[in-house]
């Protein structure tokens, strides 16, 4: 089946909309009503998310441990490392993504 450009990026809009409205009326329609030490327990979580995602792709760069070395060749280890600290000592997540980056960059281009 043939989708033209049109098609598939009015489908791509609709199901963006969708998902944002789903996601933010969760948080506009409990906002007032859940209590602060609930809302508290939610703060942590894009800091979770975020390690989630982005530790196996250090770690494990090629599906495996074996392929620890490439990770470090690759400078992913050392900006991860940089970011860990950024994150503990500022408890920043624009802080520790940038540094992060930089600290990437810097392994990639300089070394």
């Amino acid at each position: 089946m043939i989708v033209n450009d049109a098609a598939f990026w009015g489908v791509v809009a609709i199901l963006s909309a969708g998902t944002f409205l789903m996601r933010f009326s969760f948080f506009a329609l409990i906002r007032g009503t859940v209590s602060p030490r609930f809302m508290t327990m939610l703060r942590p979580i894009p800091a979770a998310v975020l390690a989630a995602l982005v530790a196996p792709a250090i770690l494990t760069p090629g599906g495996g441990l074996a392929t620890l070395a490439v990770s470090w060749q690759s400078g992913k280890i050392a900006a991860g490392l940089v970011a860990a600290v950024v994150a503990w000592r500022t408890r920043h997540m624009f802080m520790t993504i940038a540094a992060g980056l930089v600290a990437l960059w810097l392994w990639r281009f300089l070394l």
